[in-house]
């Protein structure tokens, strides 16, 4: 094998900085209102409560939507009054096995 033939086949890529530089986007902040941060800490909340269930067990449970669904579309699917109840039922399905 020829040197001049390994060096065909490695070439470097040559990095424009000034193409790269004007490609670059300026990052947006997303900010959240305090209605958001509330509902998104109580459903952490009620998935910790529920034993940190997997796609799987939502799927067992609650059908295909089931990993798409908020906690209170879950209770009103699985027939419970509130969404911690559903949460237990998602514990006791993760300590049933």
């Amino acid at each position: 094998m020829s040197k001049s033939k390994s060096k065909s086949r490695t070439k470097k890529a040559v990095v424009d900085s000034k193409s790269a530089a004007a490609n670059d986007k300026p990052k947006t902040e997303v900010t959240l209102t305090k209605k958001a941060i509330n509902a998104r800490s109580e459903g952490v909340r009620l998935y910790q409560l529920a034993g940190r269930p997997t796609k799987s067990d939502f799927i067992k449970l609650c059908g295909k939507k089931g990993p798409a669904m908020t906690w209170t579309a879950r209770a009103e699917h699985l027939g419970v009054a509130t969404p911690e109840e559903a949460a237990e039922k998602f514990a006791a399905l993760k300590a049933s096995k």
